[in-house]
């Protein structure tokens, strides 16, 4: 097994267009061979698809619109 952990092998690895393949053991995180996460889904296409479903949420815009709820949600659990 190799390890690396400098911020360029970060984005070497992990940014968008990266020619990188994930590895086997992660569809052992998904709960069905059918259907994948978007953490554990190994095909490009499918991995896109997920991604660009969920990406609005996690945009500056999107995190904004959902502010007031999750400062509400804090509230009530802290």
């Amino acid at each position: 097994m190799i390890w690396f952990n400098t911020p360029a092998m970060m984005a070497d690895i992990y940014s968008v267009g990266a020619n990188v393949r994930k590895a086997d053991p992660w569809v052992a995180l998904s709960p069905s061979r059918r259907s994948g996460n978007i953490l554990n889904t190994i095909d490009r296409t499918i991995h896109r698809f997920k991604r660009r479903t969920i990406g609005p949420i996690f945009s500056d815009n999107g995190l904004n619109q959902l502010e007031n709820r999750i400062r509400a949600n804090i509230q009530r659990f802290t």
